[in-house]
């Protein structure tokens, strides 16, 4: 699904449905080339593929193609990453997801917010439990990039026993944790640990888990959308959190040295959005409501955009 086709007839044929209803049909059209090898040939085809190697980047001894990754909340249930991959993301993430399998439930569903371009999404919505999530990841066929799983719920260190051997790492909500917990999610993993943390919180209180984040020897911060009311315990990602990603972002690097990982989780909506992220202090990026707005395009072009940038500035030096 390119861009030439994406914007003239899928994004107005999505548009017409639910935030969630659109993501399931999409998700199912995808999943349908993803079970067969012609349908992965024509769709890697289609698409702009793995990116160059100029754009890989090893993170936590993590190898990727591209520091540009696909968010939680996307692909939930893991049923198209097999072509997904090639979009020019470096990574997936999959989720959010418990131990425990969650049922439809309407008011917790994604809701489009389109006259700002934005997407407020949350931690309780319908999802199947990990320990099935972990054989799809480990059954998907010919899937070559790492897959990341977002967490919930109360049974963490569970969840993360199910799908530990089919994950290269975590992430987890910082209002799933108690300040406790980050030590036994800690002991309960060698893989990286990401603590998600929303770009609206205060500075001291960022500051605070940013510290506690550090001493219980997590590997990095994933600094998300706003917290918003329109969903229970939900997230707005959009261009109006750009400005405070961006200044979280600053905040964060300003105190820690490159070996705690820094990814912008939130506002991201043109490339140039990724490549200001990129290159002001973040390790990564995620794209979430950008990829519903700006098409599937959007993470070549924020590749694009960053090596010609770095080129740019080395024919300069």
């Amino acid at each position: 699904m390119p861009d030439w086709s994406y914007h003239p007839f899928f994004k107005h044929v999505f548009f017409a449905l639910s935030g969630e209803n659109a993501r399931r049909f999409t998700m199912l059209l995808m999943q349908m080339q993803a079970r067969v090898g012609v349908g992965r040939k024509v769709f890697q085809l289609m698409s702009p593929g793995f990116p160059p190697k100029a754009a890989s980047a090893t993170v936590d001894g993590v190898y990727l193609p591209s520091r540009v990754g696909m968010a939680a909340g996307i692909d939930v249930d893991a049923q198209a990453l097999s072509v997904l991959q090639y979009l020019g993301f470096g990574f997936l993430q999959v989720g959010p997801v418990g131990i425990d399998p969650v049922a439809r439930e309407p008011s917790t569903e994604a809701l489009r917010l389109r006259d700002r371009h934005c997407i407020a999404h949350g931690y309780q919505s319908a999802a199947i439990g990990a320990e099935t999530l972990a054989r799809r990841l480990q059954n998907a066929p010919e899937l070559a990039l790492p897959v990341g799983a977002t967490l919930r719920g109360r049974k963490l260190t569970e969840a993360i026993a199910a799908l530990d051997p089919a994950t290269a790492f975590f992430t987890v909500p910082h209002r799933e944790l108690t300040d406790e917990s980050l030590d036994d999610l800690r002991l309960s993993t060698k893989k990286p640990l990401y603590l998600r943390v929303p770009s609206s919180l205060g500075s001291a209180e960022f500051r605070r888990l940013l510290d506690l984040a550090v001493a219980a020897g997590w590997n990095g911060l994933s600094i998300g959308g706003a917290d918003t009311q329109l969903l229970p315990g939900g997230e707005l990602d959009g261009p109006v959190i750009g400005k405070d990603v961006y200044r979280c972002l600053q905040e964060a690097r300003k105190t820690l040295d490159d070996g705690f990982t820094l990814i912008a989780g939130g506002g991201v909506n043109n490339p140039g959005d990724g490549t200001a992220l990129l290159n002001g202090g973040a390790d990564l990026i995620e794209l979430y409501a950008g990829l519903v707005y700006a098409g599937p395009g959007l993470p070549f072009r924020i590749i694009r955009d960053l090596l010609t940038s770095a080129r740019d500035r080395e024919g300069s030096t």
